[in-house]
């Protein structure tokens, strides 16, 4: 739990009812042994016995922590009229607005943190240089992006945010500096590496992008996006140095367990086709079919069935 956070839960001890302060002990308690559930449960009965806004705080930040983004904002809105914290409170609403694609409203939110903590809140800048990004003004996203790397030189998401900054603005080789930085704080990081085998691929080095996609991989073994993509370069690279069909299948595999969509089913099968398994190709196409209804997505799919058909390999333009 953040230490911010952990403060206001003992300052309300010293007024909430006997009951809340119990609640909010075994909320925590379920926190830090990852029942998410549990620990908002408890939450919510302690805001029902003592609607303070550490309660609200804490509820809040159980919800963010199971992606109920909407419950979350509810309970950080809530919160700020009954909190001293304000800072943490914008930033997070900030944090959400972000998710929900609602720049401009994020903008003013991780604003308003940074303002009120400048310190505390330094990362605040990276989000708000991203969301400048997204809605087109490199400039500022520069100017705060750069800054959050001045305050804070081992700051990684600074540095993965500026490198998507300079690949959306055509500087791939300043994007791969920033994205090594990055790596070189945290190793273990596996986005980091997802990130630049985009940048990678984007320049025309497949073999180093493959690895990273590889090693990202190896640090989460859920990453979907990472083996959805390894699996499609395999898979129909045009250039045969870089196919391999078997491994091609693994990872097509692995992609489709993770997520059976119709994206991965079409990725999947374009690995059985290179590793010579067209029936498999055509058995997983035809699944998709069967299930499908939405009538432009199934147009879609029987374009493959017919190439499959015809024993043709797909091949992409680069």
């Amino acid at each position: 739990m953040k230490p911010a956070v952990l403060i206001l839960a003992f300052a309300v001890a010293a007024c909430a009812p006997k009951a809340a302060v119990e609640l909010q002990k075994n909320g925590q308690n379920a926190l830090e042994s990852g029942n998410l559930t549990l620990a908002a449960e408890y939450f919510e009965k302690a805001v029902e016995k003592h609607d303070s806004g550490e309660n609200r705080t804490l509820l809040g930040d159980t919800y963010f922590g199971m992606k109920e983004y909407d419950k979350a904002f509810y309970e950080y809105s809530r919160a700020l009229s009954r909190n001293r914290n304000t800072a943490y409170l914008h930033y997070k609403r900030g944090e959400i607005l972000f998710i929900r694609g609602k720049y401009q409203d994020a903008i003013m939110e991780l604003d308003e943190a940074l303002t009120e903590k400048p310190k505390s809140f330094a990362h605040a800048g990276t989000l708000i240089g991203l969301a400048y990004m997204e809605t087109g003004d490199s400039k500022q996203a520069f100017f705060y992006l750069n800054k959050a790397i001045d305050a804070d030189k081992n700051n990684r998401d600074a540095y993965l945010g500026r490198a998507k900054a300079y690949l959306k603005t055509g500087s791939p080789e300043q994007a791969v500096v920033d994205v090594t930085q990055a790596i070189q704080i945290n190793p273990k990081n596996a986005e980091s590496y997802y990130l630049r085998a985009q940048i990678l691929f984007a320049v025309s080095k497949t073999g180093d992008g493959i690895k990273d996609l590889e090693t990202a991989m190896v640090l989460d073994h859920n990453m979907e996006k990472a083996f959805s993509q390894a699996a499609w370069i395999l898979a129909v690279n045009p250039d045969p140095y870089y196919r391999d069909g078997a491994k091609a299948v693994v990872y097509g595999r692995k992609a489709y367990t993770l997520n059976p969509d119709n994206e991965n089913a079409v990725r999947l099968a374009a690995a059985y086709a290179e590793n010579d398994q067209f029936e498999k190709a055509l058995s997983l196409i035809n699944e998709r079919i069967s299930e499908e209804k939405d009538l432009v997505e199934v147009d879609g799919l029987r374009v493959w069935k017919e190439m499959y058909e015809k024993g043709i390999k797909y091949r992409s333009d680069k």
